[in-house]
């Protein structure tokens, strides 16, 4: 076997037995590489999910449109998302994670700082939901394998640290309920 392909199966068996889905990409014929389109499972209809404060419904919204960016590597529409955020909230530790994001084209910066993002925006939502749930997920490959969490309205795993390069790549590990 060549190199390129002893090296995909040893990637492979690693997320299957970690139980994480790494598809990130798929091979044709000649060998090359072809990026995987990146499906918007966020905005695909889900159970309603409600708020306690409607202010808290407007910010998951802002932070989806964030992570949905983050996972099209759309350093462009993240700076947008951010600014979204940044006037929705008056908490001073999200404000700056979001000022990271919104005074930056680069994407790997983004996403260091969605990190922090993620953490506030939990903390904010933290007992605020009334109907429906949140999916906390994790990747552990993120940042040098030291791995990154982010919150989700759906169970599909859409990876804003890596975008389409391993989409899949992460699991639930917590259901956020009322």
């Amino acid at each position: 076997m060549k190199t390129r392909q002893i090296s995909k199966l040893i990637a492979l068996s690693l997320c299957i037995i970690s139980g994480i889905s790494c598809k990130d990409s798929k091979v044709d014929k000649q060998g090359e590489k072809q990026e995987v389109s990146v499906t918007k499972s966020e905005d695909m209809p889900v159970k309603t999910l409600q708020f306690k404060e409607p202010h808290n419904q407007l910010l998951f919204e802002h932070y989806i449109h964030l992570k949905t960016a983050l996972v099209n590597s759309n350093a462009i529409e993240a700076q947008s998302a951010a600014k979204m955020l940044l006037n929705s909230t008056d908490n001073k530790d999200l404000l700056n994670a979001a000022s990271r994001i919104s005074n930056t084209e680069d994407i790997e910066e983004q996403r260091v700082a969605f990190v922090d993002v993620g953490t506030s925006v939990e903390a904010i939502l933290e007992n605020s939901i009334s109907q429906g749930e949140i999916y906390k997920q994790f990747c552990p490959m993120a940042f040098n394998n030291t791995g990154g969490y982010w919150l989700s309205k759906v169970e599909t795993i859409e990876n804003p640290y890596f975008g389409s390069k391993m989409l899949n790549c992460g699991k639930v590990v917590e259901v956020i309920r009322q």
